[in-house]
């Protein structure tokens, strides 16, 4: 992970230097929730091309457990993805405009995927990041949430159970749901959460959806990430006149 950074862990022990897991956990990424997490710390950018749910990471994952990461010190080369850089650029970005933009693909490559090298799929930085194009393209997030009627918009609350009944409609299996909580200022009472991350388990090699582990993930003080409570909102994406947003402090989003 790297938006996230430390905001939230869940209340496991995560495997550090060792390669094994038993499946994969595919992040998607929604933009509006990606910049209110940006909070103090960093600037967020959305550009014009950017219409859709983003990949966060495609890490291997044993059991319950977070991890493993850093099994090996291959660092990121960028020449390795120069072919489909544009591609990564519009679906696999780094929303952060403070930062460089290949920095999320060195930390996913540096802390994920140097672990995925025993799957021929995901063997060498080429074919990881391909893989992970490839299941953007079929885990259309945005699609699958509008069959069920749930649109992006700055009126309407959604409910956990129809978010979840929309995706296990299509993978058949639990999937995981993240939610970034935001007030209107520092301590003022009222909160309000933003769908942000939607992750997909799926099989180690045939790269189906399997039904993700239950693991316990502390609900953090708001600003911060848990999983998504009963009600939250699906905040559209939004432009400026210079075909960006920035969101400032805990996500100056409509409403906020």
């Amino acid at each position: 992970m790297m938006w996230i950074l430390v905001t939230w862990l869940p209340t496991v022990v995560a495997s550090v230097g060792t390669s094994e897991y038993d499946h994969f956990t595919f992040a998607q990424s929604w933009p509006p929730g990606v910049c209110a997490s940006a909070g103090e710390v960093h600037s967020c950018q959305v550009d014009r091309n950017i219409t859709t749910w983003t990949i966060h990471g495609l890490w291997p994952t044993n059991g319950s457990h977070e991890g493993p990461y850093h099994c090996s010190e291959e660092p990121f080369d960028e020449n390795q993805i120069a072919s489909f850089k544009n591609e990564l650029l519009i679906y696999w970005p780094n929303l952060f405009k403070d930062t460089e933009a290949d920095r999320l693909w060195d930390h996913e490559w540096t802390k994920h995927g140097v672990c995925a090298k025993d799957v021929p799929a995901t063997n060498g930085e080429y074919n990881y990041f391909r893989k992970g194009l490839e299941l953007n393209r079929k885990y259309r997030l945005l699609q699958i949430l509008e069959v069920a009627g749930i649109t992006p918009n700055q009126t309407t609350n959604y409910t956990i159970g129809q978010v979840h009944d929309a995706v296990k409609n299509t993978t058949g299996v639990e999937a995981v749901f993240m939610c970034y909580c935001v007030r209107k200022r520092r301590m003022h009472p009222e909160k309000r959460y933003i769908l942000t991350e939607i992750q997909i388990c799926l099989d180690k090699t045939k790269f189906t959806p399997v039904a993700c582990p239950n693991v316990q993930i502390k609900r953090n003080r708001c600003p911060g990430f848990s999983k998504c409570p009963k009600h939250f909102s699906y905040p559209p994406i939004q432009y400026g006149p210079d075909e960006t947003i920035y969101f400032e402090r805990f996500g100056a989003l409509s409403g906020i």
